[in-house]
């Protein structure tokens, strides 16, 4: 009987002290860092008449940042191609991806699309936090 009462006891105290250092942790959030990856426009559409457009890709935070790594592309990209105006190494505020169409490799003439997805590695955050978008062109001929 005093051995249970002493395991009891014990852990009750220890029950006591963890509530009583808990309750003395700080109530405020962390700060939170929503940083992401914002295209302007983010789907563009493109017509034989007007067979280019451009889009911008920025950091919500308006911050510089490189590199920004293409991990992938589909749909008609025979058709619809995709190329930077500067290198995706390059360190800057904006990065322009251009999409131009070529009707006369397309399939058909009818309409079809395109996506390339980008990513970028945000080394602001102490392990490096993956930021995705992904651009859709429409293309009518």
């Amino acid at each position: 009987m005093k051995k249970t009462f002493s395991f009891i006891l014990s852990a009750g105290m220890i029950a006591a002290i963890g509530t009583i250092s808990i309750s003395c942790a700080p109530t405020a959030q962390p700060d939170t860092y929503n940083n992401r990856l914002l295209t302007a426009p983010s789907s563009l559409s493109l017509t034989a008449t007007d067979s280019m457009n451009t889009a911008g890709i920025a950091l919500a935070c308006g911050c510089s940042f490189e590199p920004l790594v293409i991990t992938g592309y589909g749909g008609d990209t025979a058709g619809i191609r995709f190329s930077f105006t500067e290198p995706v190494t390059t360190d800057t505020n904006e990065h322009y991806i251009q999409a131009e169409i070529y009707p006369s490799i397309s399939n058909n003439h009818v309409p079809d699309s395109a996506w390339i997805a980008l990513e970028y590695n945000d080394t602001n955050t102490p392990f490096g936090t993956m930021l995705y978008d992904t651009i859709r062109v429409y293309a009518s001929y």
